[in-house]
């Protein structure tokens, strides 16, 4: 959704190559996340997150050249999550060069700076979960401090994830328009109520977000009750600014593909959360899960990350296509 608008600039100011190739590129660095995210689900699924028990190295070994055929097991999900991690650092370093160098906005280099600190925190934050663990003589094992990082980590790969996508909306020829005030064919309809509702939206996702997180990460049966019983809370407000986006805007197509996007997504994560629940209740220590439960879960994390994304779209091109409620 934000690549349909992304390379294509408005006629009457077509914008340098250079400006292009750097949108394109924050719609690629954007996409990299998105293994890191499934990876990183597998890993908290199939509880391997201390599969490979040390950190930068991956048993005593350079990480980027540890051997493929040693990669097996609880090993293949921990060490392919640390390659799909280290190509979306390397990404979100060169959109900071690359915009840098092209782009003069200095609110956007600022951005993009925070991108780049952001990436390399969580790559940070990633590592002293696993030294944080107790060492045994064999392996390592989670404890408070580990389970609590772990939690955070992934919390931060969803926000980071739709922070790019946000980024690639900032970077867009449509934004660049809007904020020139060179295009008229924007919609200048006030809609106050959308603006509230997708701000609210947003606050009751990170807190759906975070009893996630803690439902996975330390399995309590009353935190998934909660996270359960939340979700129509997050139903009920992304149902009303998806519908107001896509029913009220229709003239405007990214609010209303946005919108339709947004109320689409909660249908299909609240179901993925019914069957997760089902699959997962009653949680057992030490429980392994059959691989129909992994699956299910971790597209359960994985929708939950695009409907944060999408909201996050929905709620900054809501700010920028509808003006303030005087």
């Amino acid at each position: 959704l934000v690549g349909r608008f992304a390379t294509a600039a408005p006629p009457d100011r077509p914008l340098s190559d250079n400006r292009v190739w750097l949108t394109r590129f924050a719609l690629v660095t954007a996409a990299a996340a998105l293994p890191v995210l499934l990876s990183g689900g597998l890993v908290t699924s199939t509880n391997t997150g201390l599969a490979v028990t040390d950190w930068p190295t991956s048993f005593n070994a350079n990480m980027f050249l540890y051997p493929l055929s040693r990669m097996t097991g609880g090993v293949y999900f921990e060490h392919a999550h640390r390659l799909f991690g280290s190509l979306v650092g390397l990404s979100t370093l060169t959109l900071f060069l690359f915009g840098v160098i092209v782009d003069k906005r200095t609110w956007i280099r600022a951005a993009l700076a925070v991108a780049l600190l952001a990436v390399i925190a969580q790559g940070v934050l990633g590592g002293v979960r696993v030294t944080a663990a107790t060492p045994t003589e064999t392996a390592s094992v989670d404890n408070a401090a580990s389970m609590a990082l772990a939690m955070v980590h992934g919390i931060l790969a969803q926000l980071f994830f739709a922070y790019l996508c946000v980024i690639g909306a900032f970077l867009s020829p449509r934004w660049r328009a809007l904020e020139s005030c060179s295009e008229t064919s924007a919609p200048q309809r006030a809609d106050g109520t959308l603006r509230r509702t997708t701000l609210i939206l947003l606050i009751v996702l990170f807190f759906q977000l975070c009893l996630g997180s803690g439902t996975r990460h330390f399995g309590h049966a009353h935190l998934a009750l909660t996270h359960t019983a939340f979700a129509l809370v997050v139903l009920t407000f992304a149902a009303l600014a998806g519908f107001r986006a896509s029913g009220r805007h229709k003239d405007e197509p990214i609010l209303r593909r946005l919108g339709g996007a947004v109320a689409h997504t909660v249908g299909l994560q609240l179901v993925l959360g019914g069957v997760t629940l089902f699959l997962v209740l009653p949680y057992q220590p030490g429980k392994i899960d059959p691989p129909a439960t992994v699956i299910v879960a971790t597209a359960h994390q994985a929708v939950g990350a695009l409907l944060l994304a999408l909201s996050s779209l929905l709620f900054v091109w809501t700010r920028r296509l509808t003006p303030r409620p005087n």
